[in-house]
This record gives C-alpha cells, sequence and structure tokens, in this order.
C-alpha cells in the first residue's frame, strides 16, 4: 500500500476509533442527581431536551465544509460519508485518489467539554493557548482536540502523505470554531 493511503486510512481510522469510543462510553462526567422533589428533576430533563436539539439540529458538514477542504488540500476535495452517533457527529473529505485527507469529529458533552472525561485524554498533548475553552495538540496522531462549550472538536489530516501539522490546523480550528452554535 502507498504510504499516503496508509496515511489517509490512519487519520481516519483514529478519527472512527475516538468517535465510537466516544460514542460508547457515556456521557463524560456529570452532575450528580440532585436531591428533592419534582421541581428538581423537571429542570434537567427539559435543558437535556434543548441540549439535544443542537446536537440533532447541526450538520457537522456546515462546521468543516468542502471549500476548507478545497483550501487545504490545493484542489477539489470529495465529501465522504459522515456519520452520527450517540453524541457524535463526523465530517470527512478526501480527495479524489485518496492521497489527502481532511476529518473532523464533533462530540456533544452537554455538561460542558473541558472538564470532561473525554476531554481529559487529549490533555496529554501539548497545550495550545487561544482556542476555545481549551486545547491541546498530540502530536503522536497528528490531531488537534478542542474544547468549546458543550462541544469537543477533533480536527486532523494529510496532505501528499505527510499529516497535517499544529500551524496548518490552528487556522481552520479557529474557522470552525466560529462556526458552531
Amino acid at each position: 500500500m502507498r504510504k499516503a493511503n496508509r496515511s489517509t486510512m490512519i487519520v481516519m481510522g483514529c478519527g472512527v476509533l475516538l468517535a465510537g469510543l466516544l460514542a460508547c462510553g457515556g456521557g463524560g462526567t456529570s452532575a450528580p442527581p440532585s436531591g428533592g422533589g419534582a421541581a428538581a428533576t423537571e429542570a434537567p430533563a427539559t435543558q437535556a431536551a434543548a441540549d439535544t436539539s443542537v446536537f440533532d439540529s447541526l450538520d457537522p458538514c456546515t462546521v468543516l465544509t468542502q471549500d476548507d477542504a478545497n483550501g487545504i488540500f490545493g484542489t477539489t476535495a470529495v465529501s465522504q460519508p459522515h456519520g452520527r452517533g450517540s453524541n457524535t457527529l463526523i465530517c470527512s473529505y478526501s480527495t479524489s485518489d485518496n492521497v489527502d485527507s481532511l476529518g473532523l469529529n464533533l462530540v456533544y458533552l452537554p455538561n460542558g467539554a473541558a472538564g470532561s472525561d473525554e476531554f481529559a485524554v487529549a490533555k496529554s498533548g501539548q497545550a495550545v493557548p487561544g482556542l476555545g475553552d481549551g486545547a491541546f495538540w498530540l502530536a503522536t496522531v497528528s490531531q488537534l482536540d478542542i474544547a468549546k462549550g458543550p462541544w469537543l472538536v477533533t480536527l486532523s489530516g494529510s496532505v501528499g502523505g505527510t499529516h497535517l501539522t499544529l500551524d496548518q490546523l490552528t487556522p481552520l480550528a479557529q474557522t470552525v470554531l466560529g462556526r458552531l452554535p
């Protein structure tokens, strides 16, 4: 297998693996239930319903667009099938020859991403100041993880068989964060 295809498969595989782990792993950190009567349980249920409507209505490919991928690749990007899990949205693009790839994973954590168990994994990487509520670069997998409000955002990709760098992903991350609801 060519190096470029292997890189594409590794990037996309990491994204799918992360999305699967997060979708199956539960809701991350959550507040313990409060004691009290019905009034105490109605507000969280109403809040949860409102929270999921934001997730349910979001198309991840409006957050990471084909134009974004075209700019990274320097050529026309092809949208790949995107996915939706219990709390995960995935959007990815590649070039027609599958040499270049760009992926976005969005994990929705209504109690906040920055303090979640899911984001704690990213904290083993290099801190990246100025993005969202916290961001970390995981150089070993060339992945940028960002917490912003209820969203855990993961960006990764490769061009010409070489993984995208932090310097390449940071401006894209700023654009993506600006499009989140």
